[in-house]
């Protein structure tokens, strides 16, 4: 049987690394784009407006100016959500957020910072700096 096995490998031309290499490149590569997804980012929109000031990101998966706008949101979160900031997400996946984004006149990628009362105080479009968002954010504190 082993010797089968291996004249029918040497058959189809397959490596075994390719046969198992192949499958398990595609999975981790899915599993490093689930984890790129947003986590921990509030949907509801309503809460803007409601005494804290909302960071709002309009997002859509499929562009890479949302997962650089993503991950650059990210290292500045958790400092700011000590400080009183509600960081939401506003995903064009969802009726509600293609609403907002059309409601605000924005597409995907566009970063939307509310003060306490709901205003819109900036709107930054596409990849920004650390340091623009950061001044952004700080202009509602």
């Amino acid at each position: 049987m082993g010797k089968n096995q291996s004249t029918s490998n040497q058959a189809t031309g397959t490596p075994l690394w390719r046969r198992i290499g192949v499958p398990a490149a595609i999975v981790l590569l899915l599993g490093l784009a689930v984890y790129k997804l947003p986590r921990g980012y509030h949907t509801d929109l309503a809460d803007i407006g409601k005494g804290q000031p909302c960071v709002v990101l309009v997002f859509d998966k499929e562009t890479v100016q949302n997962l650089d706008l993503m991950t650059t949101l990210d290292t500045l979160r958790k400092p700011y959500e000590q400080r009183g900031v509600k960081f939401l997400v506003a995903s064009m996946d969802t009726a509600d957020g293609r609403q907002f984004a059309q409601s605000h006149g924005v597409s995907s990628a566009t970063l939307m910072v509310f003060d306490a009362n709901g205003k819109a105080v900036q709107v930054l479009y596409g990849r920004q700096p650390a340091d623009t968002i950061k001044h952004a954010i700080d202009q509602v504190l």
